[in-house]
């Protein structure tokens, strides 16, 4: 049989909260505001950062010697040729480049990643067109 020491001790979350409901408007207010200014200071931190612009192009060499890595003339061919600072520098002049960014910039924000899928499906079907066309 439960003594009356054991039936004291038993709490309800009520009896925890019930101090709160007397501060239940100050407890409001203060998480109000705590949103309030989180959702400015994110809206200043968005505002604040500087615009970055990101673009993929994809393309594939198609003269003589490509596949093999040499210029139709022997040369050995790279890649990374394509972002050579004297082909850059052309780029960047004749696009009129230095309106949106510096040279440097963007020299640096250019990089070529070598993406081979030699039998992919938009070469399959450009081989296949190329054959029926031709």
């Amino acid at each position: 049989m439960l003594d009356s020491q054991d039936r004291t001790d038993n709490i309800r979350v009520g009896d925890l909260f019930r101090p709160l409901l007397a501060y239940r408007r100050l407890i409001w207010q203060a998480t109000v505001a705590a949103t309030v200014i989180a959702a400015l200071l994110g809206g200043v931190y968005l505002f604040v950062q500087p615009t970055a612009w990101s673009a993929t192009l994809g393309f594939r060499p198609t003269f003589d010697g490509s596949e093999s890595g040499q210029y139709p003339n022997g040369l050995p061919f790279s890649p990374s040729d394509v972002i050579a600072p004297s082909i850059v520098d052309e780029v960047f002049a004749k696009n009129d480049v230095r309106s949106h960014c510096a040279v440097d910039a963007f020299r640096s924000g250019l990089t070529v990643r070598n993406h081979r899928q030699r039998w992919s499906w938009s070469t399959r079907s450009f081989k296949r067109a190329s054959a029926t066309s031709g």
